[in-house]
C-alpha cells in the first residue's frame, strides 16, 4: 500500500517518473545494423544504408535511377544481379542473334 502525502513522495517510492515510466532498467540497443541510436530514453532513426544494412535481393519494383531505352536482365548463366543488357546481349538472349534462327509468323509491310 502506498501511502505517500504528495505524488511526487508516491513516485518516489514506486521508482516512476512524472510520466510513470519505470527508469529503474536500462534500455540498450544490441546487435547491427546500425541505423537506430539509443541516447537516454530518446531512440533515433537514422537512414537506412541498402549496401551494409539490408540483405537478400529487393524486390524488382524498387530499382531506381535506371537510364532510359535500357533492356533489363541477366546475360550470364545462373543467378544474380540485373544487368542493363546491351544491344548484342538482348539479342542473345532473345534468341535473335546472327547464330540463331528467329521464326515469325508473318510480317507486315
Amino acid at each position: 500500500m502506498v501511502d505517500d502525502i504528495t505524488a511526487a513522495a508516491a513516485r518516489t517510492t514506486l521508482d516512476v517518473d512524472q510520466a510513470g515510466t519505470d527508469n529503474s532498467t536500462d534500455v540498450t540497443l544490441a546487435g547491427t545494423p546500425d541505423y537506430l541510436s539509443l541516447s537516454g530514453q530518446q531512440i533515433t532513426l537514422a537512414q537506412i544504408d541498402l549496401t551494409t544494412d539490408v540483405t537478400g535481393d529487393l524486390p524488382f519494383t524498387n530499382i531506381a535511377q535506371i537510364a532510359t531505352n535500357r533492356i533489363l536482365g541477366r546475360s550470364t548463366a545462373g543467378t544474380g544481379d540485373v544487368e542493363a543488357l546491351t544491344g548484342s546481349s538482348a539479342r542473345d538472349v532473345l534468341s535473335l542473334g546472327t547464330g540463331d534462327s528467329p521464326q515469325f509468323t508473318g510480317i507486315e509491310l
